[in-house]
């Protein structure tokens, strides 16, 4: 890995469904901030690699509902994993929900380092059935995160990090943030199988629902080395397929859902 003050990519192929090429963009501190630096990525889990100092993720859960009233938390985004396969038994289904819920670790060997972005995120929701339909779309814009390892005593050091020019702690305005379609908002997409078996039609054997990413971080950060601070920022972008909904059906009634889910994780790493 070189050390540099632009960006660094890798492209590799990625399975989820469909074989799909996706890109992970690195960015490292830099030159000067050797003895303590970091390098950020963004992308597939399959793709962001290395020795995680802290790593955040655009996650997940999947849920499903039932005639008999039950219902089902399939997966829930955990970091462990680089993605999210399975099948459920679809006797009953009455619907399914997909929920975008970030989760975020730092590890116990990140004592100094405070990340602030903004994330700019759309998933474009696609039915392949005899053609293509708009399954709605979920739009972030603007949105303001970021995580501190900092302790106590740490924040209190001489000097400051206000002009550190995101701020977290601010929520976006409603507007820059929606949902359309079978998203009812920006983090939930909800889909009932009577609704699906409608827009299908009778005989048709299966239906591909798929979930395009387009996300992009703007990102500043802070190390602190034996009470020196030092700055740098980065701007990152990931686009691909986030996942996949498989709905078969024999002549009787839906039979099975398959899922495919990549964890899009956003990490710093140690270098």
């Amino acid at each position: 890995m070189m050390f540099s003050k632009n960006l660094f990519k890798s492209a590799t192929a990625v399975t989820i469904s469909v074989v799909l090429l996706a890109v992970a963009v690195y960015y490292l501190a830099p030159e000067e901030a050797r003895r303590s630096s970091v390098a950020f990525a963004l992308g597939s889990g399959s793709q962001v690699v290395g020795d995680y100092t802290i790593v955040h993720e655009s996650g997940l859960a999947l849920a499903a509902t039932f005639s008999n009233g039950s219902s089902l938390t399939v997966f829930q985004s955990d970091l462990s994993r680089d993605a999210y396969a399975g099948e459920i038994d679809a006797t009953g289904l009455v619907s399914i929900n997909v929920t975008n819920v970030g989760v975020t670790l730092i590890l116990h060997n990140s004592e100094k380092i405070v990340l602030r972005w903004v994330e700019n995120r759309t998933i474009d929701t696609v039915l392949a059935n005899n053609g293509t339909m708009d399954m709605g779309t979920s739009k972030v814009i603007g949105w303001p995160d970021g995580v501190m390892s900092l302790n106590h005593a740490d924040a209190n050091e001489s000097g400051s990090w206000d002009d550190l020019p995101i701020n977290a702690t601010v929520f976006p305005r409603q507007e820059a943030s929606y949902g359309t379609g079978h998203w009812k908002n920006y983090y939930e997409w909800r889909l009932n199988m009577d609704e699906l078996k409608n827009i299908m039609g009778r005989g048709s054997p299966q239906a591909n629902i798929t979930f395009h990413i387009d996300y992009s971080v703007i990102l500043r950060y802070m190390l602190v080395n034996e009470g020196e601070r030092m700055y740098g920022n980065a701007n990152l972008q990931w686009s691909g397929d986030w996942g996949t909904l498989l709905f078969i059906y024999d002549e009787h009634a839906l039979t099975s859902v398959k899922y495919n889910f990549a964890a899009v994780k956003l990490a710093a790493i140690a270098t």
